[in-house]
Parts: structure tokens; C-alpha cells; sequence
């Protein structure tokens, strides 16, 4: 044990320090420096431990940044993996729906093709069909060529009847047949007037050949080789290129059908020209009929034709699935029908001007 007193004043230099029965003496000076060192232990001891705390501050502010630094760090990893996760997916996707879109576009592809083969096969059949069904057709027409021939020889040989009466008397049942088998065909196939074909327009075209074809020979062998003639020739030539062509290649017989029902006026201007004769009022009535159907049936039947022609040719671009020939020769032949009509109809109209004035004049007398 250590006991430590502090001197009386008389000692005033000395402090007693007594342990285990013994006595010392220390000075106040060494104490006093004992104290001091004891201060500047305890200043430097509060120092140190404020630059710890400092330092410790420190080093939790820094750790908190950087765990702030590590957390966003790992946001924009974890968010940029899910970007890119999410543009993989899209990605995917989106090639996903190219192999979808590519499959369909080939699947469509692949079915427009067996429907384009399947098309033209039924076409193929369709037209091993109508030409093994034409047969009898041109049968008829034959026999149409056969009648007109024995009809125009009785009647100019037997009936004693000139050519020009002989001529439209024979034509007048067969001019009929035409024009009825024109216009059922022209109804017909009014929806399908570019590819369809219905026994009318058949009937139609070999009938209406025929006479062209007998027409073309009596002409060689009876008519004079004059204007007429040539006209004549030139208009029968081209009529049976034109509807020639529709027999073998089974299209358009619509158009044939529509220009052929301008035979109507011919069935009429047959029966007026058989019954030729003196004019009195039922002649004069007659011309007039005649007059009104050929101006309908010709000169404003043909420009209605040409418009649904070019109408059609330029709506559907039908010169892409027809020659050049189909969809040059009709609109000629119309046109120069047209022309023929609009010459014969200044005749036709003479004529009936002529009639008029004849009758007039018998009854004035």
C-alpha cells in the first residue's frame, strides 16, 4: 500500500510517499512535471480519440457512399439485364412473326398457285369440253349453209323469183334464228361477257359464219365486182374473222352476241325487200319500221357496244389475259359497221324519202 501526503509549510519543498513502512521523499517540481505530462497525456489522448472519431465518421460516410455507389451500380446492372432481356424478347418475338408473316406469305403463295393450276386445268377440261360439245354446232351450220343453198336454187329456179328477192326470202328464217339465239346470248352472259360461253352464243356464232361463208360465195359467182361488192366482201370477211375466232377460242362471245343483235333490223329489211313491190300504204309503213329498226339496232346499238368494250378493256386490263388480235379485231369490225350502217341508212332514208313521195303523188292523182 501507497500513501501519499503532502508536506507542512515548513517543509514547503517536499512531498512524504510512505509504502510498506518505508519513507520517501519526492520533490514538487517532479510532481508538478508528473502533472503536466499527465495533462498533455490526457490532451493527447482526447485528440487522438476526436481524429478516431473523425477518422471513424469518416469512414462510415464512405462506406455509406459507397454502399449508395454499389447499390445504384447494381441497379444499372440489373436494369440493363433487363433491358437487354427485354430486347432479346422482342427481338424474338419480332423474328417470331417474320417467320409467321414469311410462312403465311408462302402458304398464300403455295394456295394461289394450286388455285391458279387448279383454274387452269378446269379451263383445259372446260375447253376439251365445248370443243368435243361444238361438234354438232358446226353440224348445224352445214346444214345451215345446205338450206340456203336448196332454198335460193327453188327459189330461182322453180319459184321463177329474181336473185335480189330470191336472196332475202332465204335469208329471212335463218336471219330470225340469229337474231334470237343473239339476243338470249347477249342476256345471258351479260355477267361474264369476256369468258362465257352458253349455247345461244355458240349457236349464234356457227350460224352466223355460215352465212357469211355462203354470202361470200354467191357474191363471187352472181354480183358484179363494183364498190358494192368490195364493201360487201370486205364486211363479211371481217365478221367472220371476228366471230371465227370466237368459235375456237370460246371467249368473248358476249361481244359477238351484242353486235349480232343488230340482225333484228335485218330480219325486217329481209321481209321488206321479199315484198318488194308498188308503193302503196302498207309498203310506206313497212320502210318507216324498217327505217326506226335499223337506226336503233345499228347506229346507236354499235356505239353502246364500243363503250362497254373499251370500258371493260381498260377497268380490267384485259389486254393482259387476250391477244392483240381479240381485242383489235372486234372493235374494227364495229367500227367499220358503223360506218357501212351509216352509209346504208342515208340509202335506206333516200329510199323511204322516194316511197313518200310516190304515194303522195298517186293520191294527188
Amino acid at each position: 500500500m501507497v500513501l501519499l501526503a503532502v508536506g507542512l509549510p515548513d517543509a514547503g519543498q517536499f512531498i512524504h510517499r510512505t509504502e510498506n513502512g518505508s519513507h520517501e521523499e519526492i520533490p514538487l517540481d517532479m510532481v508538478e512535471r508528473i502533472r503536466v505530462q499527465a495533462e498533455e497525456f490526457l490532451k493527447n489522448a482526447q485528440l487522438r480519440s476526436e481524429e478516431l472519431a473523425t477518422k471513424l465518421n469518416q469512414a462510415r460516410v464512405q462506406s455509406e457512399e459507397y454502399w449508395i455507389h454499389l447499390r445504384n451500380q447494381s441497379e444499372f446492372v440489373v436494369n440493363q439485364a433487363k433491358n437487354q432481356s427485354e430486347e432479346f424478347i422482342n427481338q424474338a418475338w419480332e423474328k417470331r412473326e417474320e417467320l409467321r408473316t414469311h410462312m403465311n406469305a408462302q402458304k398464300e403463295e403455295l394456295i394461289k398457285d394450286i388455285q391458279k393450276q387448279q383454274l387452269e386445268l378446269l379451263e383445259h377440261v372446260q375447253q376439251l369440253e365445248m370443243e368435243y360439245n361444238d361438234h354438232p354446232y358446226f353440224l348445224y351450220g352445214f346444214l345451215l349453209i345446205a338450206y340456203l343453198i336448196t332454198s335460193y336454187l327453188l327459189l330461182l329456179k322453180v319459184a321463177k323469183i329474181d336473185k335480189v328477192k330470191a336472196s332475202w326470202t332465204s335469208y329471212i328464217p335463218v336471219y330470225s334464228l340469229v337474231a334470237y339465239a343473239a339476243s338470249v346470248g347477249s342476256y345471258n352472259l351479260w355477267n361474264d361477257r369476256w369468258n362465257g360461253v352458253c349455247m345461244e352464243s355458240k349457236l349464234f356464232l356457227v350460224c352466223y359464219c355460215s352465212m357469211q361463208i355462203f354470202d361470200i360465195s354467191r357474191s363471187f359467182a352472181e354480183d358484179k365486182r363494183d364498190m358494192t361488192f368490195w364493201a360487201m366482201l370486205l364486211h363479211h370477211s371481217i365478221s367472220l374473222l371476228s366471230y371465227g375466232m370466237g368459235i375456237f377460242t370460246h371467249r368473248m362471245h358476249f361481244f359477238g352476241c351484242f353486235a349480232g343483235a343488230c340482225e333484228i333490223s335485218t330480219v325486217i329489211l329481209a321481209i321488206s325487200q321479199a315484198v318488194k313491190g308498188p308503193a302503196n300504204i302498207y309498203r310506206y309503213y313497212l320502210t318507216c319500221f324498217t327505217s326506226f329498226t335499223y337506226f336503233t339496232c345499228r347506229l346507236i346499238l354499235f356505239p353502246i357496244w364500243l363503250i362497254i368494250f373499251f370500258w371493260d378493256l381498260f377497268k380490267f386490263e384485259k389486254w393482259k389475259s387476250h391477244s392483240l388480235l381479240e381485242i383489235s379485231i372486234y372493235p374494227c369490225s364495229i367500227m367499220f359497221l358503223l360506218y357501212f350502217s351509216h352509209f346504208f341508212m342515208q340509202k335506206l332514208w333516200a329510199y323511204q324519202c322516194k316511197l313518200t313521195e310516190e304515194l303522195f303523188a298517186k293520191k294527188e292523182t
